[in-house]
């Protein structure tokens, strides 16, 4: 959560259900997001293949998340 976008990125990758990890869509959208915003190869390809998949509550859970680690983090 410091700001490292490939970090980021591969937190998102993991939160998509790597095995042992729980599958988590609203935060790994939110990581894949901030990756993107830094131009992350392949984060918004990967984002937006998750956001197809998404509900539209889940999706709207994202977005709050992101809009918060947003404002705690700029």
């Amino acid at each position: 959560e410091q700001g490292n976008s490939e970090a980021q990125y591969r937190l998102g990758l993991l939160l998509l259900g790597e095995p042992g990890v729980s599958r988590q869509p609203a935060r790994a959208w939110m990581f894949l997001s901030l990756a993107a915003e830094d131009e992350v190869e392949g984060a918004a390809q990967d984002r937006d293949v998750l956001e197809l998949g998404m509900k539209a509550p889940e999706l709207l859970q994202a977005r709050q998340m992101l809009k918060e680690w947003q404002q705690r983090h700029h």
